[in-house]
């Protein structure tokens, strides 16, 4: 994150991530939160951003956070 400008963070809560993984690359429970504790864990992401969206409501909400941080960055 000491490479950029600003960080952008998207982030969602971990059972709305553990069945989106799931469903996306058709894995088992235990083989999703197996990748899952691989990376850096996402509130350690959130707590280094510098802008956080949100994707845990609709595409209306996350669309409305998108706008609001590219508004920001134009700024």
């Amino acid at each position: 994150d000491r490479d950029f400008d600003e960080v952008i963070v998207v982030a969602c809560g971990p059972d709305t991530q553990l069945r989106r993984l799931m469903e996306r690359d058709d894995m088992s429970d235990g083989e999703a939160r197996q990748r899952l504790s691989t990376p850096l864990p996402i509130d350690q992401k959130v707590r280094s951003a510098d802008y956080v969206i949100r994707t845990d409501g609709t595409f209306d909400d996350t669309d409305r956070q998108v706008r609001a941080v590219f508004d920001r960055l134009r700024r």
